[in-house]
């Protein structure tokens, strides 16, 4: 995507808009930082464990989500239940359990509290399948 822009409103309780600022804060997209990560198996067909790390470039407001994309092939271990847990490092450490939902080969996990700019975040994800093939 494109640059994201955030504005400024008050809202009534019922939702309406009683004032309104111009957007601010244009974010643009960026790279995360410190990226690594490490498989369980690797071999085909077997259940999977993905351990992840990344330093975050932009902050990420409350209520936004980490994407992450499987590549075609991989998915869900048969019968299992993937469990993500997510830690953010940084003054002061912080743990946080979020959901998991799968779209298609892309996982989407909410971050309720948002991740600062600049952040060591470290996933772990269970429960995945290697993909049936070698290659």
């Amino acid at each position: 995507g494109g640059a994201a822009e955030y504005g400024v409103a008050t809202l009534s309780p019922g939702g309406e808009v009683i004032d309104s600022g111009a957007p601010v804060l244009p974010t643009l997209p960026n790279n995360l930082t410190g990226a690594s990560h490490s498989l369980s198996s690797p071999f085909a067909g077997r259940p999977n464990t993905l351990v992840a790390s990344f330093v975050s470039t932009n902050t990420v407001p409350p209520g936004g989500t980490l994407a992450l994309d499987v590549p075609p092939g991989f998915g869900l271990a048969p019968l299992a239940r993937l469990n993500v847990h997510l830690s953010v490092g940084g003054a002061p450490l912080t743990w946080v359990d979020s959901r998991f939902e799968p779209f298609a080969s892309r996982a989407a996990i909410d971050l309720p509290s948002g991740l600062p700019a600049g952040a060591r975040v470290n996933l772990t994800v269970a429960g995945l399948a290697n993909r049936g093939y070698s290659g």
